[in-house]
């Protein structure tokens, strides 16, 4: 839907919280290109990462996570005579997860970004394993809601209405009739005749005969 696009930034005013699903975020940027996608995606204060199959968007993911700092040891030896090695402590960066490790999370872990507060790696709730989930189960588990009652309706008590068909046939024009006076040529109709209209003849040659065969 385009106009979700435009409306995410000022939806929450009217009450409404959204909860979208997609399966990459690939998809949301062939829709609603490029920056409308990340407008899209800052909008919500929450989001839910399952482990990414596509190896750009564990990288945009672990990115998203940010960094850590770890401790490196090191250590060296002398190779010249019994002299002792030494051993330094250094601080480095590291990614909270890698890519790598994002796509080895498995389906049992799920990663939350909430605003104002440290990612979190959790385990995703199975609901026939949470005793609360299950109670709420479709039958699967033993637990079995009655089915809301549905009022039957008699077709013979339905309330009867009138269906007008549209006709094909095609209506007959009324017959007008038209009065046709004849009259004999005269020599004033001859020398007007440039000035008469072809309604002024009457022309009736149902009585010629076609002659037959070859015309030459």
């Amino acid at each position: 839907v385009n106009i979700l696009s435009k409306g995410i930034s000022y939806v929450a005013g009217y009450g409404l919280r959204m909860l979208p699903i997609i399966q990459s975020p690939a998809q949301l940027r062939e829709t609603y290109s490029h920056d409308a996608a990340e407008t899209f995606i800052d909008n919500h204060a929450l989001q839910i990462v399952f482990a990414p199959k596509n190896l750009k968007i564990a990288k945009e993911v672990s990115e998203s996570l940010g960094t850590k700092t770890v401790k490196a040891r090191s250590r060296s030896r002398s190779t010249i005579g019994r002299a002792s090695g030494s051993e330094n402590t250094s601080e480095t960066g590291r990614a909270l997860l890698m890519p790598q490790e994002l796509k080895q999370m498995g389906k049992s872990k799920e990663i939350i970004l909430l605003e104002d507060c440290p990612p979190i790696q959790c385990s995703k709730i199975t609901w026939y394993k949470d005793p609360t989930f299950e109670a709420r189960g479709n039958g699967r588990d033993g637990v079995k809601f009655p089915s809301p009652e549905v009022t039957i309706i008699d077709p013979a008590n339905r309330p009867k209405g009138e269906v007008s068909f549209m006709s094909n046939r095609v209506e007959q024009a009324e017959e007008t009739k038209t009065e046709v006076v004849e009259r004999a040529v005269t020599v004033a109709d001859i020398e007007n005749i440039d000035k008469l209209n072809l309604d002024d003849f009457s022309c009736d040659f149902s009585k010629v005969e076609i002659p037959k065969g070859d015309i030459t």
